[in-house]
């Protein structure tokens, strides 16, 4: 059984986090300089109208787009698994147009779609969430005994102010007192802050920004790094200080699981993750018994299409049907976790007559998500073979990271990203620095790819000619793909991407 371990890799414009469990990628992250995540973040806003019929208002945050508020009962309040509802803010305060609100994004903005927010502010610790603006104590369904979410309660009640509100995290299981001290004290000092600043922007300007989320870094360690991870690895020596910082002030203990990596390859490249990363823009998934998956993406939602690639007649075996959809269904939750598919999801299973293979394959499926973080609810597999399911994302996912609306098709496709391009080279030419110095190369890409890449990264590029006495050209070439590239030696007159990419 492998190891479960948390990798950092950090370059110039880019942090990448890569979740191993059982030595296997489980989840993936990544946060660019070019890419702004509000999700967390806390505005002073303006309404700027309200709609009856669509029981929800526009509220202006300072951002291109007014965000979207529901006003309904039922709100998207927090991404926090809890087993009560909370009431909702904008029940106790009257919603109008022109009022002064305070708000939290709780979604990014998506295409024509402005970000989504909520006036149920949640403040994220290690083992507890801070609702100030409500008196209750919840906490995760996820913490399945009784009696131990009865004693949670009992100990959060008993050091919490009377006025604030808590929901206790998974992470808080079979935690004491100490454990929940600390990280009250931490949250209420925080809430202090953002309410000063809150009541200074107000005597300026509104819309006005009150309060930025962490950082990747620091919301992972917050968020994912428990117990059962065995280390942390971390390839810089700033990124590792950060998190050595964050981790020996919150969770002391498990600060020796905190390790900075001195290899000389690339750290994902180290430890076998970038292959797996290089696969998850694949459309088609192969399964060991020879069938595959198709995860097609639409405007309206995700179809997953699940097939066993042995034959080629209108209906499969019951036994080869049941074989390949139990292994499509625990591939499937992976894909989901590690891509992080959002939304409404659609499987097409091969067809099983037998209700219980269909049982079956379902229960496999939702073991398989059991250690998924986001909330998501399945529906059982109709006579049609057909499974639906919702899924909240936890981070943008790889479709906004990854890929452009392609120009040519007009977004009927996609297309890898100039930036995820443009980072692929860098990460290409800083792992191969000591092969590359003295020499001279060319990096040949479409004209449209060639300008971007010549204005954002000029500095990268400026960096490696520098310190390495790297001589690179750029060339435009018309001929290429509008997300593909060459790199060429110019001294051996070869085409050296597939060794820089290696």
């Amino acid at each position: 059984m492998g190891e479960n371990r948390i990798i950092l890799s950090t370059t110039v414009n880019e942090i990448r986090v890569a979740l191993v469990e059982d030595g296997e990628l489980k989840e993936f992250f990544i946060e660019r300089a070019d890419i702004d995540r509000m999700v967390g973040d806390i505005y002073k806003g303006r309404v700027v109208s309200v709609h009856s019929g669509l029981k929800a208002a526009f509220v202006d945050i300072g951002a291109e787009k007014a965000a979207f508020l529901p006003l309904s009962k039922v709100q998207e309040e927090n991404d926090f698994d809890v087993e009560e509802e909370l009431p909702s803010a904008s029940e106790k305060l009257p919603v109008e147009s022109g009022n002064e609100i305070l708000v939290q994004v709780i979604k990014d903005p998506l295409g024509s779609k402005g970000a989504r927010v909520t006036t149920n502010i949640s403040i994220p610790g290690k083992f507890l969430v801070l609702t100030p603006l409500s008196n209750k104590v919840a906490v995760s369904r996820k913490i399945p005994d009784r009696r131990e979410r009865e004693r949670l309660k009992k100990i959060v009640r008993k050091n919490k102010p009377k006025d604030k509100g808590f929901i206790i995290r998974t992470a808080a299981e079979a935690k004491e007192t100490n454990d929940f001290k600390t990280d009250i004290k931490n949250l209420l000092r925080l809430w202090s802050r953002i309410k000063k600043k809150e009541l200074k922007k107000m005597k300026k300007n509104v819309p006005a920004l009150i309060h930025k989320d962490a950082e990747l870094v620091i919301r992972l360690m917050r968020d994912i790094f428990t117990e059962k991870i065995g280390e942390v690895i971390v390839d810089s020596k700033d990124a590792y200080k950060k998190v050595l910082g964050y981790v020996s002030y919150i969770t002391p203990r498990m600060a020796n699981k905190v390790k900075l990596y001195r290899g000389k390859s690339p750290i994902f490249k180290t430890y076998k993750i970038q292959d797996e990363i290089d696969r998850m823009v694949n459309r088609r998934i192969k399964l060991k018994s020879g069938g595959y998956i198709v995860i097609e993406a639409t405007e309206a939602m995700i179809a997953i299409d699940v097939n066993s690639g042995k034959s080629s007649a209108d209906t499969v075996p019951e036994e080869l049907a049941l074989t390949t959809n139990l292994e499509a269904a625990e591939e499937i939750a992976k894909q989901l976790r590690l891509r992080d598919i959002g939304g409404i999801i659609v499987v097409d299973f091969i067809d099983m007559e037998k209700e219980k293979s269909r049982e079956k394959v379902v229960s496999t499926f939702k073991k398989a998500m059991k250690n998924d973080r986001a909330r998501y609810k399945v529906i059982e597999i109709s006579n049609l073979g057909l499974m639906e399911m919702t899924r909240k994302r936890v981070s943008p996912g790889i479709s906004q990271t990854f890929f452009d609306i392609c120009p040519v098709c007009e977004g009927k496709g996609k297309v890898l990203s100039k930036t995820h391009l443009s980072l692929k080279i860098i990460r290409g030419l800083e792992s191969n620095v000591k092969n590359l110095e003295n020499k001279s190369i060319t990096i040949y890409g479409h004209p449209s790819f060639i300008d971007f890449f010549s204005k954002e990264f000029s500095e990268s590029l400026a960096y490696f000619s520098k310190k390495f006495r790297i001589c690179i050209h750029l060339g435009k070439d018309n001929a290429l793909a509008i997300d593909a590239f060459k790199i060429f030696d110019n001294e051996k007159l070869k085409d050296i991407t597939k060794t820089i990419l290696k």
